[in-house]
């Protein structure tokens, strides 16, 4: 007998290994005839029926992996109670009137696609942006806390979990990787953003928390496209550096301080 988890990776591998070969048919295939695209159709059918059975929703704290998606999903959840708190125990927040309003009208205006909130451990960050976007309306959320308490920092998981987030608001499928893990994550961000229209999907608000927590991100540039279609905006956390002068080192590291970000 074998784990059911030990059942889903041979079938994963079952899966990798009949999607090269299919591959490797229609590379020497000119015409690519309705047998062939009969057994393409059957591959997305197991490759959906895989991320289905390993991958939940969690409305803008979305998140999904390959590992145990239980326990992982929980970290997600966990971070947002403990800044939430809970119906009959809510955390306490106040005294944020002032940059809740600021945010707000920044998301709302025609001004920067991206902002960044700049400010050192305990000042309460992530605490103003869970606490906003749990006010905010009108925009479709994307959340992704980058969390070292909470297991969510290394570059693979918040990239799955960016990627997840948006190929659900996107309504297109999210296969398991037959590649490079973090590439394949990173390049499906990429291009389900810079695919992103206004015409199609709701406007969209992606907050990435923390990013100065993040292992294994070797150059944060490369995290989102250049160029950020209309209807979305980025808002970025992090603490400074011990070289950073105000956030003009997080503005080169992403990328942005030739843009004119607004900062906060």
């Amino acid at each position: 007998l074998i784990s059911r988890s030990e059942a889903v990776t041979i079938l994963r591998d079952a899966v990798d290994r009949y999607s090269h070969f299919i591959s490797e048919i229609v590379n020497v295939s000119r015409d690519t005839n309705s047998t062939v695209n009969l057994i393409h159709s059957q591959l997305d059918q197991v490759q959906t029926a895989l991320h289905t059975h390993y991958a939940a929703p969690l409305g803008p704290y979305y998140y999904v992996e390959t590992g145990n998606p239980k326990i992982l999903q929980s970290c997600i959840t966990n971070f947002v109670d403990y800044y939430l708190g809970s119906t009959d125990r809510p955390r306490s927040f106040g005294g944020r009137s002032n940059e809740l309003a600021m945010l707000t009208d920044w998301v709302n205006s025609d001004a920067s696609a991206r902002s960044i909130v700049i400010g050192p451990a305990g000042i309460g960050k992530s605490a103003l942006l869970v606490q906003w976007t749990q006010r905010l309306t009108g925009w479709t959320i994307v959340f992704v806390p980058v969390s070292a308490r909470f297991g969510t920092n290394r570059a693979l998981v918040f990239f799955q979990a960016l990627a997840a987030r948006l190929a659900e608001i996107c309504g297109v499928p999210l296969h398991p990787p037959m590649i490079d893990a973090e590439q394949y994550y990173l390049g499906k961000i990429h291009e389900l953003i810079t695919q992103y229209t206004i015409s199609r999907y709701p406007r969209l608000l992606v907050v990435i928390d923390g990013l100065d927590e993040a292992i294994g991100l070797s150059s944060p540039a490369t995290l989102l496209p250049f160029t950020i279609p209309a209807g979305i905006k980025v808002l970025v956390s992090a603490r400074p550096l011990a070289e950073d002068v105000g956030p003009i080192g997080w503005l080169r590291r992403l990328g942005w301080d030739h843009i004119r970000p607004r900062p906060f």
